[in-house]
Formats: C-alpha cells, sequence, structure tokens
C-alpha cells in the first residue's frame, strides 16, 4: 500500500493548482476553480483506472466544507435553491469513489481529508448527509485514529465536527459512542462537555 505523507500532499495540491488553477486553502472559489475541479472529478471513471489516476481523484476532492458544498451541495432556500455541478452523481462520488481511494493514498491522507471535511461541515441533505454517513462509517471502523487527528484541532473545530456528526433535523443529540475508550483525547473532551450540557 502506498502511503503519502503530508509533505507530498502538500506537493500534489500544489501541482493540482498550478495544473487546474485549483485554490487549496482559498474559502471563496471561482467559477473557474469549480469547474476545473468538477473536470477532474468527472475524469476518472469508477472502475479500472491506475492507481496514479484515483490519487488524482484524491487531490482533487475538496478538502474544505464549503468547496465540498459548491460542487456536491446545494445553497439557498427551497424552491430558489442552486445545485452544484455533481449533485446529481454526489452519492457515487461520496460513498462509492473516495473511499476507493484509501487504498492509493493511505490511512493518514484519507482521515486527515474526511476531518477537514467535518470540521467545517454543516449539516444537510443530500451530499452532506452523504459525506456524514461516510465519516461515520469509517470512524467505526478505527475510531482511534479518527480521534487522534480531531484532537489536534482547536476547540471551536472539534466542537463543530461533532455537531455535524450528530446533527438532525430535530436538533443536536451527541452520544458517547467513540469515545468509550478515549475519554482522555481532547476530541473526546469536547464531546464529553457538550454531553453534559444537553
Amino acid at each position: 500500500m502506498l502511503i503519502i505523507n503530508t509533505k507530498a500532499l502538500q506537493f500534489a495540491c500544489l501541482l493540482c493548482a498550478a495544473v487546474f488553477s485549483i485554490s487549496c486553502s482559498a474559502e471563496n472559489r471561482s467559477v473557474n476553480e469549480v469547474e476545473a475541479a468538477v473536470s477532474c472529478l468527472r475524469d476518472i471513471p469508477l472502475e479500472g483506472e491506475s492507481p496514479e489516476k484515483w490519487r488524482k481523484y484524491f487531490v482533487c476532492f475538496p478538502s474544505s466544507f464549503d468547496f465540498f458544498n459548491s460542487i456536491f451541495g446545494s445553497r439557498g432556500k427551497s424552491g430558489s435553491e442552486v445545485f452544484g455541478p455533481l449533485y446529481q452523481t454526489s452519492p457515487e462520488h461520496i460513498l462509492v469513489r473516495l473511499p476507493k481511494t484509501r487504498t492509493y493514498v493511505g490511512d493518514d491522507a484519507f482521515i486527515k481529508k474526511l476531518v477537514d471535511l467535518g470540521v467545517g461541515a454543516t449539516w444537510g441533505a443530500d451530499a452532506p448527509n452523504h459525506l456524514r454517513r461516510l465519516i461515520t462509517q469509517e470512524m467505526d471502523k478505527s475510531p482511534e485514529a479518527y480521534l487522534s487527528y480531531l484532537s489536534k484541532k482547536n476547540r471551536a473545530e472539534i466542537t463543530n465536527f461533532w455537531r455535524f456528526i450528530y446533527d438532525s433535523p430535530t436538533g443536536v443529540a451527541p452520544k458517547n459512542e467513540y469515545c468509550v475508550d478515549a475519554q482522555s483525547l481532547a476530541a473526546c473532551q469536547v464531546l464529553m462537555d457538550m454531553l453534559s450540557q444537553s
């Protein structure tokens, strides 16, 4: 299994930015940036591609929730919503293609991307809900790895992550399912505080 370290991932992001004019850190995405990312994401067929293509797909997949939502989500009020260019195919991209990249980029890079997406996320139907489903499915497999990375974030980011995971149309209802054996981690301490206030 190939593992991409942080410096390699940053280099890949810079390369992607140079080739596709995609800013890796900008919060506001121009139409050209979204179009370039969409083109890159559509370029990878579901089966039969090389490891290099899947690594490219991983790099092109958004790392911030705002960018993610501009590609896969919807904005605006019911009746006047604006849908991202990959809104219709978001389940395939989020629940099928993105998890496949884990094999080619390694656990650390994959976990980082999911936590970073979750830290900035807000719950909503469709794409955000698919993202939450993917994050919880993956956290169920190795909660310690996710909690360890999440614990490196600041308190506000950790709180937002847990809100995203436990939010619903009826409100936030945190649970202790991930922190039973990891109470000392910062991510779990924030969750315990949320539980005591609910």
